[in-house]
């Protein structure tokens, strides 16, 4: 990358700006953001067993 910036005449201040101006316009996040496993059909049985509990209320 630096032999890249040296070419084309960017310093180092330059791209990190650039960098922080496209992540805020893309949403872009500081900490990473980790989905769990969401094993489906054993939430619709949960589901379904609290839904049958309320319907016999």
């Amino acid at each position: 990358m630096n032999a890249i910036m040296k070419l084309k005449g960017y310093k180092i201040d330059e791209v990190y700006k650039i960098m922080k101006t496209k992540a805020n316009k893309k949403g872009a996040f500081n900490d990473k953001i980790y989905l769990e496993y969401v094993d489906e059909e054993k939430r619709n049985i949960e589901e379904e067993k609290e839904l049958n509990k309320k319907f016999r209320k």
